[in-house]
């Protein structure tokens, strides 16, 4: 709420670790890019750091989460499967006074 009304919220800076960085697509001035980075990160503030470093400035149009620890998106439902999942539970058990 207060970046939104333009106040200076004071980030502090946090130390990171990127394990792996891989420029997938380049189509100038688009970049596509995976990377494997530690918890704690935030893509959207490494990003904005990229463009600060390389002094032609830097944001991002997309986000996809592919795994966090040890779930990747290969363990993912869709949401119809999810659905169904849900649906097929027993009825809940109501608790008598």
């Amino acid at each position: 709420v207060a970046a939104r009304k333009g106040k200076d919220i004071g980030l502090s800076p946090v130390q990171v670790k990127v394990h792996r960085f891989d420029v997938k697509e380049w189509r100038d001035p688009v970049m596509d890019f995976d990377i494997l980075c530690s918890k704690g990160t935030y893509i959207r503030a490494f990003a904005r750091d990229l463009g600060k470093v390389t002094g032609c400035g830097a944001h991002l149009s997309a986000l996809r989460r592919t795994a966090s620890g040890e779930f990747g998106i290969q363990q993912c439902w869709s949401i119809a499967e999810f659905e169904a999942r849900i649906s097929a539970l027993p009825a809940p058990v109501s608790a008598k006074a």
